[in-house]
């Protein structure tokens, strides 16, 4: 063996000896607290009063967060992407570069506007002041803005500006920690339990293997992490800068279960003790980050070709940019990997549960799940997370935390030493050793602190695969082992996927169980992956046209390529659901009158039914005279949940849930007016300002349109929902069929003088009722 390599036997005696300080610390008097004492040469610790000035007794963590005022995520259509790359370019002085300096660069307001001229007046209506560079190549950019424009408001207008391919709220992301008494000191069970001391009679890692901590930055000072922390970036400055110094101390805490210096009397243990560690801090000192820092940290690993990245930071709202990272990243071979969370459910975090990344969950000194960890169909492993001793900022300090955070290093740690003994392994090949060598779910006789206790299983679920332990926890020895003889084993999961031919392949839902719901892509495809062994049932139907077709059930056994595949033409169920000149499938009228609850009610005159969510909307925003009566039943159409009303249609957008802008208004105005011209459609000047009595009495001009919004139809704007119910304005003023009307994205106001001084001088014009009829899903007899 190594000169520079434990034995077994001296990690133990080391081990007593790590308990032992930590006992006499534990029972020091509480009035020698804040005294500065000397501290053994072999363990450093902060006094408890130091500890708990350090480690904060909360999470930030927030289930269901706000997005982060002032700032959008948008990828730019290629149209504009170019310039804007020669602009950043060269407004941070670069010439000829490599794409990886210019991840994190800004540009800012003046500079922006030159490059995308065509763009600057729309961005002077926002107050755009900066865009950062998320990965300039791709056109991706997080814009700065006036913080007084809502964020998921915002998003919406961005994305339907035709500038970009998508805009999106830019959500906050967490340390996943479950902080615990910071007197509490802890011996490191999970190295023992993992059979990392076996495993160092094999490699202790090799220093051409890094892990990047996409985290809250590294203190590189740390004795426990000298020597081995490469030069990194800080993407949670702004601007981004190359000091990823750690003010939090959940990335240093981190890195130090992956990677710590071992063997050298200081401290602890780390997993993978000579590998290098590359430092990407994306949150700030309160354990804080975003989406779009999270990308940044991610794209930057790659392009700085880490092998490994370790992210056990995470939220529970899906991103488009970061998705894109993530898959950016494995398509280049680096392994991902990621903490499932803390809420102790089986909701997914993100971006644990994006394709392609290893999610690691936590079990006890008992091999039980631990109670908060995530759980589900993302789940891959389990590894130590209760209980478990890093290294802290203030240095010399080690804390003992829990949480998946505390997990996902060892697997980092892990992976470490596998591509240390085989630098040709594969991502995916790594991922399927892992799953394969870890202890089953069963009870066995591998724990050495306790004997293993399975989690409660889902009766449908076959083999080892366990939806609290995923498929087991970590056995580092047996992974490695597999590495280094080059050991094939094939994925344990399964494919379905298909076509869904006949009509609008957005018009369809399909349902998995267990499992979830998707709906295909535009060009009808669809595909559920990664699926653990079992019984499941695919269920297809659309319900806008009352097709629901046969289940198709089958079993995932789990070997290598495991895919079924069915296709759905639906052309004839189409057509039949025409025929009779009935209304069609959702807007057929219920047949027996439905009692009203307080969640429910019941339209006599259309014979439709109102509920939930959408009730609430439609009575909360103008109810009858702003909507009309409902013309169907919720249904899927265009990818959205929607319900059709006389004069607006209705949409849930999940993305937005618990949100104001859950329930979005269809654009019904702007599809009306895409075949109409005239004088009224043409852009307008900014109108001189007019005051009377010191009041501003001129109209309201929006750049975004350059139209205009005055007298009544400005005073009925106002006093119903303004921009977040009808939208802005996509014309002036102009006569349609005898009336004075005007367009908005979501309406066509219309002024009845007959009605003049009653609450129906001015309506909306039923513009869903004539968008369902002309496509004959009311029916031949309308």
């Amino acid at each position: 063996m190594a000169k520079d390599r434990v034995t077994r036997d001296n990690w133990q005696i080391r081990s007593l000896t790590l308990f032992l300080v930590l006992l006499t610390l534990i029972l020091t008097p509480l009035s020698l607290a804040g005294a500065n004492l000397s501290m053994p040469a072999t363990l450093l610790l902060p006094t408890p009063a130091a500890l708990r000035g350090q480690l904060s007794t909360t999470s930030p963590y927030n289930p269901n967060p706000a997005p982060l005022p002032g700032e959008i995520i948008v990828r730019f259509k290629s149209a504009y992407s170019a310039a804007l790359y020669q602009a950043l370019a060269t407004a941070n002085s670069f010439n000829l570069i490599s794409q990886e300096s210019l991840i994190g660069a800004s540009l800012e307001a003046p500079a922006l506007y030159q490059a995308l001229p065509e763009l600057a007046e729309f961005f002077r209506s926002y107050k755009v002041e900066m865009a950062d560079a998320i990965m300039a190549e791709r056109g991706t950019y997080l814009l700065k803005l006036d913080t007084s424009f809502e964020p998921r408001a915002t998003a919406l207008k961005f994305a339907g500006s035709g500038f970009f391919d998508y805009a999106e709220p830019n959500f906050p992301v967490y340390a996943l920690r479950e902080p615990n008494d910071p007197l509490y000191r802890g011996q490191q069970w999970g190295l023992r339990y993992i059979k990392a001391p076996d495993t160092w009679d094999i490699t202790t890692g090799t220093d051409n293997v890094v892990i990047a901590i996409v985290d809250s930055g590294v203190l590189t000072t740390h004795p426990d992490l000298a020597d081995k922390v490469l030069k990194g970036m800080n993407f949670s400055a702004e601007p981004a800068n190359a000091n990823p110094t750690d003010n939090n101390g959940h990335g240093t805490y981190v890195a130090g279960i992956a990677a710590a210096n071992t063997n050298n009397n200081i401290g602890m243990a780390g997993v993978a003790w000579n590998v290098k560690i590359l430092p990407i801090k994306v949150l700030n000192a309160d354990g804080v980050g975003s989406n779009a820092t999270i990308a940044q940290g991610i794209n930057y690993a790659a392009q700085k070709q880490a092998q490994i990245i370790n992210i056990s930071v995470g939220g529970p709202d899906r991103s488009r940019v970061v998705e894109e990272a993530v898959q950016m990243a494995f398509g280049q071979g680096e392994v991902l990997v990621a903490s499932v969370g803390n809420s102790g459910n089986n909701l997914p975090n993100y971006p644990a549960a994006c394709e392609g990344v290893i999610g690691v969950g936590a079990f006890n000194q008992r091999g039980e799940a631990a109670s908060f960890s995530n759980y589900g169909p993302e789940l891959s492993i389990t590894a130590p997370g209760t209980s478990i001793i890093g290294p802290w900022i203030g240095s010399p300090a080690y804390i003992t935390d829990s949480g998946s955070s505390s997990a996902a290093p060892f697997v980092s740690g892990g992976v470490a030493l596998m591509l240390s003994v085989n630098r040709n392994l594969t991502n995916i090949q790594i991922r399927n050793i892992l799953e394969a060598t870890a202890d089953s779910s069963k009870p066995n006789d591998n724990a050495t602190t306790a004997t293993a206790t399975p989690s409660v299983r889902v009766s449908n679920l076959t083999g080892n695969y366990d939806l609290r332990l995923g498929w087991g926890r970590l056995n580092l020895l047996r992974a490695v082992q597999a590495a280094q003889r080059g050991d094939f084993y094939p994925a344990q999961r399964g494919l379905i996927q298909g076509t869904i031919m006949g009509l609008d392949p957005l018009d369809v839902l399909l349902t998995l169980e267990p499992g979830d719901s998707r709906i295909p892509t535009a060009n009808g495809f669809y595909s559920f992956g990664n699926l653990p062994p079992g019984d499941y049932t695919l269920k297809v139907e659309s319900k806008k046209y009352g097709i629901i077709e046969d289940p198709n059930t089958f079993r995932i056994r789990g070997f290598d390529g495991e895919t079924y595949s069915f296709d759905y033409d639906l052309t004839q169920a189409v057509k039949e659901a025409f025929e009779g000149g009935s209304p069609v499938g959702a807007f057929k009228p219920h047949a027996l009158v439905l009692p009203n609850t307080a969640t429910r009610r019941f339209f006599p005159s259309t014979g439709q039914v109102v509920k939930d969510k959408f009730l609430k909307f439609w009575l909360d925003n103008g109810d009858l005279a702003l909507f009309g009566y409902p013309l169907s039943e919720e249904f899927i159409e265009n990818g959205w949940q929607v319900q059709y009303f006389e004069r607006a249609v209705f949409e849930y957008h999940p993305e937005y849930a618990g949100t104001k802008d859950e329930i979005q208004l269809r654009l019904l105005g702007s599809e009306r007016i895409k075949n109409l011209t005239g004088k009224a459609f043409e852009p307008v000047l900014p109108p001189a300002l007019q005051f009377s009595e010191g009041k501003l009495i001129s109209p309201y001009y929006f750049y975004e349109t350059k139209h205009s919004l005055r007298g009544q139809f400005l005073d009925y704007w106002k006093a119903n929902g303004d921009l977040a119910i009808l939208g802005l304005p996509l014309s002036e003023e102009l006569l349609e069929n005898g009336y004075r009307v005007q367009y908005f994205e979501r309406y066509r106001l219309e002024i009845h003088p007959e009605n003049s001084g009653t609450p129906w001088e001015i309506t909306g014009a039923l513009l869903a009722r004539d968008s369902a009829a002309a496509r004959g899903l009311l029916g031949s007899d309308l």
